[in-house]
C-alpha cells in the first residue's frame, strides 16, 4: 500500500518525462488509488490526455485511455486491475494507448477526395 504523497511523486515523475504538469487542485482519490489530471495551458494546444492513475495497492502508474476514462477507472475500482482492452484494438510500441484500425473503405489514396 502506498500513500497519496508517494502516488503524487510517481505522477510528477511521469509528467516531467512528458513535459507537462499535474493539476494538483484536481487530484481525486478513488477506492483503488488516485487520479492525477494533466494541467491545461502547458502547451500551445490543449493536452488531450486522460489523467494518470496510481494504484493504491502496488503503486503502479497507469495511463488510462483517453476515450471512456471514467469506465476504465470504474472497472479498476471494481476489480483492482486494469480492464482488458476491447476486441479489435491494436497496440503499437510499448505504450498502453490503443490505436483503432480504420474501417474498411474509409482510407483514401493520397491526392484523391
Amino acid at each position: 500500500m502506498i500513500d497519496r504523497a508517494t502516488a503524487l511523486e510517481r505522477a510528477r515523475e511521469r509528467a516531467a518525462q512528458l513535459g507537462v504538469r499535474i493539476d494538483e487542485a484536481r487530484v481525486a482519490e478513488r477506492t483503488s488509488g488516485w487520479t492525477f489530471p494533466i494541467a491545461q495551458g502547458d502547451r500551445e494546444k490543449p493536452y488531450p490526455r486522460a489523467p494518470f492513475f496510481v494504484a493504491r495497492t502496488d503503486g503502479r502508474l497507469y495511463e488510462p485511455p483517453t476515450a471512456r476514462t471514467a469506465q476504465w477507472l470504474d472497472a479498476f475500482d471494481r476489480t483492482g486491475a486494469p480492464p482488458a482492452p476491447p476486441k479489435g484494438l491494436t497496440f503499437l510500441g510499448d505504450g498502453p494507448a490503443p490505436v483503432v484500425a480504420p474501417r474498411p473503405g474509409t482510407l483514401r489514396e493520397p491526392g484523391k477526395p
